[in-house]
C-alpha cells in the first residue's frame, strides 16, 4: 500500500467511517488505523453505502483505492452534499 492510505486515515475526522476496499483488506486497515493510534475509526467496506450510510451523520472517508459501484458512487455524492468530510 502507498502512503496514501496512512496518510488519510492520520487526517480523517474524530469517529470517522473509513471506507476500505472490500472485506478481505479489512484487517489491514483496522491493523493500520490502530498503528497510528486511530482505533476510533469505524473501518467499512464499500457496501456502507448500500444501506447503512443512510442513518449516519458521522463524517465518511474513502480510501484512494476503494472502487465504488455507480449506486455507491451515487451515494458517496449524497454524503459530500450533506457536508461530511470526504476523502479518496
Amino acid at each position: 500500500m502507498s502512503g496514501r492510505s496512512t496518510r488519510q486515515i492520520q487526517e480523517a475526522p474524530r469517529s470517522a467511517y473509513y471506507v476500505v476496499p472490500n472485506a478481505q483488506t479489512r484487517s489491514y486497515y483496522r491493523d493500520l488505523a490502530d498503528r497510528y493510534g486511530r482505533s476510533d475509526l469505524r473501518i467499512e467496506t464499500p457496501d456502507f453505502f448500500d444501506a447503512r450510510w443512510r442513518e449516519t451523520i458521522i463524517p465518511v472517508v474513502v480510501d484512494h483505492a476503494v472502487m465504488l459501484t455507480y449506486n455507491q458512487r451515487m451515494n458517496y455524492d449524497v454524503c459530500r452534499a450533506r457536508g461530511d468530510k470526504t476523502g479518496g
